[in-house]
């Protein structure tokens, strides 16, 4: 094929590659393309631009002309307009395209990385839209993109291979452009290495120095790495064309490309290695006609230089050129520069940021070298082995390289002992030196060894490994000298344990290191080395030696030699059996350990001794060495040496002998030990208590340390119930016990097993932190093994849960143990046992129904509180109970959390059954799981203690709901605990009922009690145990229990249908024996819904109820009409239904007519109240639901409802229970008559007798309610008084105020008040009375007085301002009331914890907070409507009791400003707060945070002077976090008001004289007023701060006219005064200036004291005249003067003050 075709035929292949098509395209001007040669660099700075006039867009050419421009952010935002440009079009025009080609290059090498990343973006962008179009630009920019795939900088670099792969989009098409273009890129490369500089790369007008050879650096690395690239490439395709090879030669045969194998930038470093490398392994001959250039410079320059950052790929480089031309040593070696010196110079730096790796491999470069490359002086090589060490051990190498470098110095070593060219000298100097002192530095780390220390935690390992390294150099010369060093070594170890001898602490402590480095050493060398190796065996001479001089010198020392006697142990422990074979050392040994014994024990040595005699016995005689044992410890016994004994039964079990030795002596002595530990706690006593238990059976045996363990938990319990805590015993017991094995302590006895048990659980509630785990440990390991079914186990174990039903039951020393607690160990007893006993324990952990009625004995003796038939179901049947035989009133146990024992019962029983710790229940699908559990384990216990537990926990669950009832009483905590024992026993229902099917099933099971289902007899138990007469306590309980379960059922699918199946087979309503009515209200209480009320057979009742109602006669009516009254109210339709039609109206009126006749004729109100409260609550209960039905028809049956309602409010009952319920079934029935008003207003009905009863009775219901309001100072602390409150404050929302202090506007008293009590009436207004409810914690109550006094109070200040007004008297003092001053007395106490984290405040201290903060409210309504003389009055009341003070502390506190962690106001907007109480719903932490700035806030406005006192009395911190805070969010306000309230007063106000002008500047925060005087203008300035009112309002006098400098001054001080001083207004400020002014033109003589016409508080003229010089003077000005001169002269004439 001729050339042009070979051309034609890439330019085809290239224009396939761009466009995707088949190869064999042409394109004509491809062979012009390729054979073009750019003349110079395209990367020069000064290259001529682009034509970019040829751009027909001119949006276009202002793009460019940026990408021109200098600014590196001026060419980002070009390029990124360029981008968007290029991806929103479909063709780009060819002249952009060239346009760009000519920048692409510069701009791929940029400094900033946004620039480059973009411009390969925008080339790929353009490459992709022009496709064929862009094949003849290819040659400019190829170059350019392939070096962008090597930039230093990732994004960059995926930016240029997504551009690229956007374009070709597969590698071989990619390969193939590299193939076509590889001699126009290797044609820019080479133009850029040999003519870019530095400073033609940047201008240096724009770059600095470093941003210069920064880019220089980076368009040299990108050439290096794009030809290696090519090189790589061609051969992988295997396309080595030798006409190519021209650039490649040329290129690599440029010395400048060498120097940058040591240039400073690691980058551009590791491009030359790369290139380098790759041309080795792919292109040898590539390198060979440049290795004159290349060898000098990588291993003359580049091995001395930095090679930080790319040293790794510079060795892996050298390796490479070293095995592919070995004479490249010899090429680069110098006389000066001898290739050793070099390497040396090299590996001193150490691995320069390389991995670990690199000395393996500088080891391998080592042994790769010519020998003429080696040092072969003695000098030389000593320098070559320490640069290696200077070099691992700098201070720049990683210390996990340590271990890898050391390898590498001593395989460098063995490497050297192998030459033989080296002399003898040097290669002893290397053992002797090099590796001797290594040994000796270990062995003995001497100062003068320490720069041959290794510094590494595994040392021995090493020297062993280097050691083996060495000697497998297996020469007779080698073998002389590791013997020599070995040798020296023992030596050194003799020295230094003769040195011991000197009785210096420190030379002892270097001895024995010596001695435990030598043991270290020998048990390395023996794992490493084979035992028969030449090395070992002179290592088995030399530990005989030592073992004869150890023993040796312990005997003739006595003992004092400590090193030698620990060094005789240690060589006897671990020497191998060559050693142990040696006869002379047997003997020797026997002899020390026989003949010396004596003396030994009772030495410093005796510890070395012990482990000597152990290791005899165990490794060289045993027999021999038993008899020795038994011996010594007889003579330790007979010695009462307690450290000796201490010592030899401490290494008696660290030797793990197998010897058993038996002492009657060393029994008795530990026996004695722990007598005298426990009754004297002696210390060294309990050691030897401590010391014997650890010990191994062969030593102490089992029976010994059972009587101990006896005696331990003996004293343990003694402690635990004289509560004599000593912490170090009881833990020093506790953790002994858990040392005893359990075999000793299952034979301890059954009683003193439950004492143990107790005495934990004592400890786990009261003891210290430390001692708690302890015994937690010790409680589980006498819970067993987990799952081990063993007979001495499962006794322990259900002797352990009966002690744990047992403490539920039962106080433990004086008080309960927690039910938490318990149920926490009783779930370890079960979670340890065998799943076959889990039935018996759980048996064992549960209560017959002896147990649990003994238990619930107190509630089944007291009558329920009547209070809770409001709320509770069941309603007024709580009234069928009857009363109470007196019994002795004993307390009902309650634990630590509240809980009655029935209740702590259920709580056990319920988690025992459940396997889990608390409730669960929460959820569905965890409830089911909870269920499942509790059913499934029930089943497992006994079945005579099943239904027991049914039944009862049942009732429990009722006592528990009631108890809910009553969050007064509970801390939150405690109803925590109450409220998950709710949830829990609320799964028992469902358990109860689980095997429902069909109601028919069910009632026909009823009928009988044998061969009845789970289900079913709960149900009929609960049935029979409610249908009692009497009604007592236990039967009512029971009917609420059957009621919960029947509402179950009726959950769990009991239809309609069925529910009246329950009525017709119970025969509800039908039955004449009243002892089934609680029976029957139970289940038409279960079973009521919307559907069951319009059932035809409930419809059918009902009628029949009211039938049977309305028959009966007032006489009958509290023993035949209750009954069917409250079965008639079960069965209402529900208030959520619309428009009931439960009755028909001319029946429901009959009913009334009827009933309310009973209450007019024998049983008026006054009378039922006290005989029978039930039977008026089950008729207003009726009424309510029958009123809705009658509420157009007319009548007297109004009027007397309305009379009934008013004997009902004001009445007196037999409790507050009972009041409280028939209270609240009042107002609810005054709450429908209320609604029926309203729906009649709608349709505009008018039932004239309704509307005269309650125009009527309105005004007398009101005279009750305040005096019912007044009267819940000492409230019945449960849900329905909180019930009856709310109602109570409803009904009294929109009463007209008048009420509050107008006792006679509201008509006659009622017949049955306070005066029929006997009791006096409050001679107070009923609006000082409310003023106790505030601290209330009942929130409606609290709420409702609030509104009626924040209401009223500004209305009454309008009549007090106007009575001072008219007062004569000067001196008037007017205060606050002492009932609201009392509730500012002190803010509510707030626990830390709640302070630093107002999360934690619970609802009844945020009510707390909220009664105070309103409160505060309320005096500051007394300011609105007040004059000035009025709000200075309560300024100085506010003042004498430093209220503010105490106010502002508290709010800062919890606001936490007080701490430097403020709120953020924005959040808390006071700007449209209305602290009025909303639907009296209870505060949350939200509304306290803006109520407590709200108050700030009205502080701030009308008593500022007390706020600028408490702010200056305040520390820095509060004063640095409370102005901002006031600045941003409450000033701005103020100030806005203050302008808005001047304007009022400008538009409003009819005093202003003629010719005064105020103007208002709200930016500047100004007002200036001006008067004309005489043509003339008189000017003064009032200004606000920023920070107002907390900074003074500066007062300024622009322009005086017509008054002197004196009298001038005074107007604006009194004015400033009046603003800032006294808590006034603007308006007060200006209303005096303009006063006084007035006046002095109108010739009113000023006040001779305080130089102002108008006093400034009373705005009274001057007065009090003197009778001597006629001048008069304010009042209050007058008695300061005579109160601060002493005297009653005249403060002018100095006379005797005569008043005139």
């Amino acid at each position: 094929m001729s050339s042009k075709k070979r051309t034609q035929a890439s330019s085809a292949n290239a224009a396939a590659a761009l466009s995707g098509k088949a190869f064999g395209a042409s394109s004509s001007a491809f062979g012009f393309a390729s054979r073009e040669r750019i003349s110079s660099s395209p990367l020069s700075y000064f290259t001529e631009p682009p034509d970019i006039k040829s751009i027909s867009m001119p949006a276009l050419v202002v793009v460019f002309s940026n990408l021109l421009k200098r600014d590196d952010t001026t060419k980002e935002k070009a390029l990124a307009d360029l981008l968007d440009y290029v991806t929103e079009q479909a063709t780009i025009e060819n002249a952009i395209v060239n346009c760009y080609v000519q920048l692409y290059p510069r701009l791929s090498f940029e400094n900033t990385i946004r620039i480059r990343q973009l411009a390969h973006k925008v080339l790929g962008g353009i490459a992709e839209k022009t496709r064929r179009a862009f094949v003849p630009y290819l040659p400019q920019v190829a170059g350019s993109w392939l070096a962008g795939l090597y930039d230093s900088d990732q994004s960059v670099s995926a930016a240029a291979t997504d551009a690229l792969r956007q374009v070709f989009t597969t590698d071989e098409k990619i390969g193939l452009v590299w193939k076509t273009y590889q001699m126009a890129i290797m044609d820019f490369c080479g133009k850029v290495k040999a003519k870019e500089q530095v400073n033609s790369l940047s201008d240096e007008r724009n770059n600095s120095p470093d941003e210069m050879e920064a880019k220089f650096a980076r368009v040299m690395k990108g050439v290096t790495m794009a030809a290696a690239h090519l090189v790589s490439a061609m051969a992988k395709m295997g396309t080595n064309e030798p006409k190519h090879d021209e650039p490649y030669l040329s290129f690599m045969n440029e010395p400048r490309l060498w120097t940058f194998a040591y240039h400073s930038d690691p980058y551009l470093r590791q491009a030359v290695y790369s290139l380098l490398r790759t041309c080795l392994v792919n292109r040898k001959d590539y390198v060979e006609p440049a290795l004159h250039i290349i060898a000098p410079a990588m291993i003359e320059k580049a091995l001395t230089s930095n090679q930080i950052g790319s040293n790794q790929k510079f060795l892996d480089t050298l390796l490479t050129l070293n095995e592919t031309f070995p004479g490249s040593w010899a090429i680069a070696a110098t006389a000066k520069k001898p290739t050793f010196k070099v390497v040396k110079r090299y590996v001193a730096k150490g691995s320069q940021g390389a991995p670990s790796e690199f000395w393996s491999k500088f080891a391998s470069l080592v042994e790769t070298l010519p020998e003429k490359a080696l040092p072969s002086m003695n000098d030389e090589v000593q320098q070559f082995l320490t640069a290696i060490v200077d070099g691992l051990s700098g201070g720049m190498e990683p210390k996990d390289h340590r271990p890898e470098a050391w390898s590498c110095y001593f395989q460098i070593c063995a490497f050297f002992l192998s030459k033989e060219f080296l002399s003898d000298t040097i290669r002893e100097g290397i053992v002797s030196v090099n590796l001797g002192n290594i040994f000796k530095a270990f062995i003995e780390p001497k100062e003068e060894l320490a720069a041959w220390r290794i510094g590494l935690s595994d040392v021995p390992t090493i020297l062993a490994k280097a050691m083996k390294v060495v000697t497998d150099v297996d020469t007779p010369f080698v073998k002389q000298q590791v013997e020599g060093l070995i040798s020296e070594l023992r030596k050194q170890v003799e020295a230094a344990a003769e040195a011991s001898t000197t009785g210096d602490a420190a030379a002892l402590e270097n001895s024995m290191a010596t001695v435990d480095a030598w043991s270290q050493l020998t048990a390395a060398l023996y794992h490493t080395l084979d035992k028969k190796h030449w090395a070992i065996l002179a290592l088995n001479n030399v530990e005989q030696d030592l073992l004869r001089y150890s023993l040796n010198s312990s005997k003739a020392s006595r003992g004092t030699n400590v090193a030698a006697a620990a060094l005789a142990a240690s060589i006897s422990k671990s020497a191998n059996s060559a050693v142990r074979r040696d006869a002379s050392c047997r003997v020797a040994l026997h002899e020390y350990l026989v003949e010396d014994s004596q003396t030994l024990v009772a030495n410093p040595a005796r510890e070395h001794f012990f482990n000597t005699l152990f290791a005899y016995q165990k490794y060289w005689d045993s027999s021999s060495g038993h008899g020795i044992l038994e011996e010594t410890v007889d003579l330790l016994v007979i010695s009462k040496n307690r450290e000796a004994i201490l010592q030899f039964i401490y290494n008696f079990e660290r030797s793990h002998t197998k010897a058993c030795i038996q002492s009657a002596n060393l029994d008795g002595y530990l026996r004695h030990e722990c007598e005298q530990a426990l009754t004297e706690a002696d210390e060294a006593s309990w050691k030897m208590v401590i010391v014997a238990i650890q010990a191994p059976e062969s030593l102490v045996s089992r029976q010994l340390k059972a009587d101990m363990a006896v005696k331990l938990a003996e004293k343990l319990h003694k402690i635990a119930v004289d509560r004599s805590y000593d912490h170090t015993l009881t833990g020093n017991i506790l953790t002994e016990l858990y040392r005893v094995p359990t075999a000793v302590l299952a034979s301890i006895s059954q009683n003193l097993r439950r004492e143990l048990v107790t005495t934990l659980l004592l400890i786990l509630e009261t003891a210290g932190e430390d001692n708690i785990t302890k015994a937690d440990i010790l409680f589980v390991k006498l819970c067993g093994e987990k799952s081990l079914n063993d007979p001495e186990a499962n006794q322990i174990r259900e002797g352990i849960a009966s002690t744990l039903a047992s403490l539920v039951l039962e106080p433990a020393d004086g008080g309960f143990i927690s039910i938490r607690l318990l149920v926490s160990k009783a779930l370890c007893v079960l979670s340890h046992a065998d799943l076959s006993r889990e039935g018996h324990l759980m048996t064992a952990m549960s209560y017959d129904d002896e147990t649990w009625r003994k238990h619930l004995e107190s509630v089944f003796q007291t009558r329920p509180d009547a209070s809770l038939s409001a709320i509770r179901p069941l309603g007024d049947s709580v009234f069928l109970v009857g009363p109470v035989e007196d019994s002795e009133e004993t307390g009902e146990a309650l634990d630590g959390d509240r809980l009655s024992i029935a209740m702590r019962m259920s709580t056990f029983m319920l988690s025992v059954l459940s396997r889990t710790e608390g409730s669960n229940a929460s959820e569905n699908a965890q409830r089911e799981v909870f269920q499942k559990r509790v059913a499934a384990s029930l089943a497992k216990i006994s079945s005579g203690l099943q239904w027991p537990f049914l039944r009862y926990s049942l009732i429990v669950a009722e006592i528990v709901a009631d108890k809910l009832g009553v969050p007064d009483e509970s801390t939150p905590l405690e109803r925590t605990v109450l409220e998950d024992l709710a949830r829990s026993l609320e799964v028992v229902r469902y358990v109860a009922v689980q095997d429902y099917t069909t109601t028919q099933k069910l009632l026909a099971a009823g009928n009988g009690k044998n061969g009845i289902n789970f289900v079913n007899s709960t149900l009929l138990g609960l049935s029979e145990q409610s249908t009692v007469l009497p009604v007592t306590p236990e039967a009512y309980y029971h009917a609420r229990a059957l009621r919960s379960l029947v509402e179950v059922l009726r959950h769990k699918g009991v239809t309609g249908k069925d529910a009246t199946l329950w009525v017709d087979n119970l025969e509800i309503g039908k039955n004449k024996d009243d002892k089934f009515v609680p029976r029957d209200i139970a289940v038409l209480a279960g079973l009521r819904d919307d559907d069951f009320t319009v059932a035809p057979l409930v419809v059918q009742l009902r009628n029949r109820l009211i039938s049977d109602i309305s028959g009966i006669e007032a006489d009958d009516a509290i023993e035949k009409a209750f009954p069917k009254l409250l079965l008639l109210n079960e069965i209402w339709t529900s208030d959520l239904v619309e428009n009931p039609t439960d009755v028909p109206a001319q029946r429901g009126l009959l009913l009334m007519k009827k009933v309310l006749s009973w209450l007019s004729e024998e049983l008026p109100p006054e009378v039922l109240a006290l005989q029978s409260p039930g039977l008026l609550c089950a008729i207003m209960r009726m009424s309510r639901k029958v009123l809705p039905v009658l509420r157009k028809l007319q009548g007297s049956f109004w009027h007397d409802l309305f009379a009934a309602m008013e004997y009902s409010f004001s009445a007196m009952y037999n409790s507050l229970g009972d009041t409280v319920a028939t209270l609240l079934s009042t107002f609810s029935v005054y709450e429908v008559i209320k609604e029926i008003r309203a729906t009649n207003q709608e349709d505009e009905f008018v039932n004239d007798d309704l509307s005269d009863a309650w125009d009527w009775f309105l005004p007398r219901f009101y005279r009750i309610w305040l005096t019912l309001l007044t009267d819940v100072a000492a409230p019945l602390k449960n849900e329905a008084f909180k019930g009856y409150c709310g109602a109570l404050s409803r009904a009294l929302m929109n009463m007209p105020l008048h009420f509050l202090d107008d006792p006679a506007a509201v008509g006659p008293r009622p017949t049955v008040s306070k005066e029929d009590r006997d009791e006096a009436e409050d001679p107070r207004p009923k609006s000082e009375q409310l003023y106790q409810l505030l601290g209330g914690n009942t929130d409606d109550v609290q709420g409702v007085a609030f509104n009626l006094l924040h209401r009223r109070i500004p209305q009454l200040q309008e009549q007090v301002s106007i009575d001072a007004a008219l007062s004569k008297d000067e001196a008037l003092e007017i205060s606050l009331p002492d009932e609201l001053l009392s509730l500012l007395l002190d803010p509510p106490a707030l626990e830390e914890d709640a302070i630093f984290n107002p999360m934690l405040l619970e609802q009844l201290e945020l009510q707390r907070i909220q009664g105070y903060l309103s409160s505060w409210v309320l005096v500051y309504d007394h300011f609105v409507n007040s004059s000035f003389r009025i709000k200075a009055s309560y300024v100085e009341s506010l003042k004498a009791g430093e209220y503010i003070h105490k106010l502002l502390d508290f709010i800062f506190k919890v606001l936490g400003h007080a701490r430097a962690k403020p709120i953020d106001g924005a959040k808390y907007p006071v700007a449209a707060f209305d602290p009025t109480f909303s639907a009296y719903g209870a505060p949350d932490l939200h509304y306290i945070r803006t109520l407590m700035i709200y108050v700030y806030y009205l502080s701030l406005r009308y008593s500022p002077s007390l706020v600028k006192t408490w702010f200056s009395d305040s520390n820095n911190q509060v004063k640095d976090n409370v102005l901002p805070f006031t600045d941003k969010f409450i000033s701005p306000l103020l100030v806005d008001l203050e302008f808005k309230e001047v304007e009022k007063w400008l538009d409003g106000t009819d005093e202003r004289p003629e010719g005064l002008a105020i103007k208002i500047s709200r930016t500047a925060r100004e007002i200036t007023v001006t008067y004309e005087v005489d043509e003339t203008t008189m000017e003064m300035m009032v200004k606000l701060p920023a920070s107002f009112p907390l900074q003074l309002v500066e007062v300024k006098g622009v322009r005086r006219v017509a008054v002197s400098e004196k009298q001038w001054k005074t107007w604006l001080l009194a004015c400033q005064a009046v603003i800032a001083l006294q808590g006034g207004s603007i308006i007060d400020g200006l209303t005096l200036f303009q006063r006084n002014v007035k006046l002095h033109l109108d010739g009113v003589e000023e006040c001779a004291i305080c130089y102002s016409i108008l006093a400034q508080v009373e705005r009274t003229l001057p007065s009090k005249a003197c009778g001597t010089c006629k001048r008069k003077f304010h009042g209050n000005c007058l008695m300061r003067w005579f109160k601060s001169s002493s005297s009653s002269s005249c403060p002018l004439c100095r006379s005797s003050f005569q008043f005139i």
